[in-house]
């Protein structure tokens, strides 16, 4: 590929924020968004349909497994620097804000990024509930970013049948068209020949910046040898 026609780098993630693996990708990814040269986007999908229609099974109801992974969590404050608590009501149901963030991420990519955070910081982090409508407005009022009003406005518009057929198609495609089965999921465009090539997981970030041809430095990326 020539210089003309050499493209810039981007790099979809797919998340649900009942996953602690997309909050977890989430962070080191914005961090990773500071240090190498790619366009980031992070698309809201619904993590049920997308277990639904791949035939996969959450990992809490497979009893090892779920043993296994809040033993997981508990590293997770050390390993990756975001200190996640279980979330009230436990795997909760996230239609309802992923919708809501579905309808923002049209609106504005970097305010739906900072809203996206807040709601996996008041869920993971704060354990503040994030199902119903009012604990949505609730998680957050003091972003600031768009006006009351508007936020009541598009949640609204969240609860329609059109905004949740949007979800439940976008992540049908997901799995149809990518293969998706979990979250987060990312697809991946390298600058050099535009090649793509998708990756499972939060753990998969070395195989991404392989991939890039870019240099991984750990969680924090910047070189600090993450410690258990």
């Amino acid at each position: 590929m020539s210089a003309a026609q050499q493209v810039r780098a981007n790099i979809t993630m797919y998340y649900d924020i009942v996953s602690p693996w997309s909050v977890i990708a989430f962070k080191v990814l914005q961090r990773y968004h500071q240090k190498w040269d790619f366009e980031l986007r992070f698309q809201p999908i619904s993590l049920g349909k997308v277990m639904q229609i791949s035939g996969n099974k959450p990992p809490i109801t497979v009893n090892n497994k779920g043993k296994w992974m809040f033993q997981e969590i508990e590293r997770v404050p050390a390993f990756y620097g975001v200190n996640l608590n279980k979330p009230q009501g436990f795997p909760m149901n996230t239609q309802l804000a992923q919708s809501f963030l579905r309808e923002l991420r049209d609106r504005s990519s970097a305010d739906h990024d900072a809203y996206a955070w807040t709601l996996m910081d008041a869920s993971w982090i704060s354990s503040k509930p994030v199902v119903k409508a009012e604990d949505i407005l609730e998680a957050v009022k003091h972003v600031g970013l768009i006006p009351q009003a508007e936020l009541e406005e598009i949640l609204k518009k969240a609860q329609t049948k059109e905004a949740k057929d949007k979800l439940n198609e976008e992540s049908k495609r997901l799995v149809e068209d990518q293969g998706a089965f979990g979250m987060p999921w990312f697809i991946v465009k390298r600058a050099s020949d535009g090649k793509t090539a998708s990756f499972f997981g939060s753990d998969r970030f070395e195989q991404i910046a392989a991939f890039m041809g870019e240099e991984y430095k750990g969680p924090f990326a910047d070189g600090r040898r993450a410690r258990l």
